[in-house]
């Protein structure tokens, strides 16, 4: 199974700090699924220079990090959907570096898709939501979304 971890940046903060966190995650995950690979991917939506560049560094030094560049700035949502459209995968997980205080539920997602068999998961971080991981090829035999507890309205 491959999956793509999609990163779009335009001026996330901090971001040498977000990809250690997003690396040790793939760390574990790689120990817990041998038969996962993932690929990380810098998606550069029309990112200052600074950050190009501070992309360009961490894709060398990552393993397994690549990068998408957009001609211009679009949007976050436009640059994931490049990322969706331009990347094969059988499975994606979409990281916003702006909101990624909740790197460290990436195990319990990929759990969610591997082991629950389930085609989208997501959590929230605060309104936004941090990490949703969809198939790419939906099984109808697998459960179609887990949603937290929290998130369901009683």
């Amino acid at each position: 199974m491959q999956i793509a971890l999609l990163m779009p940046c335009y001026r996330p903060q901090h971001l040498s700090q977000i990809m250690a966190a997003v690396q040790a995650q793939i760390d574990i995950c790689t120990k817990l699924w041998p038969q996962v690979n993932f690929r990380l991917w810098l998606i550069d939506d029309g990112a200052s220079p600074a950050v190009a560049d501070e992309m360009a560094q961490l894709k060398a030094s990552v393993p397994h990090a690549h990068k998408l560049g957009l001609s211009r700035h679009f949007g976050y949502d436009a640059a994931v959907q490049a990322g969706l459209a331009s990347i094969a995968a059988d499975a994606y997980v979409v990281i916003d570096p702006e909101q990624a205080t909740m790197i460290d539920t990436f195990a319990t997602m990929i759990d969610a898709l591997i082991v629950g068999g389930y085609q989208v998961v997501a959590l929230p971080a605060s309104i936004a939501i941090c990490f949703v991981i969809v198939r790419s090829r939906f099984k109808s035999s697998a459960p179609y979304c887990k949603v937290p507890a929290d998130m369901l309205l009683h």
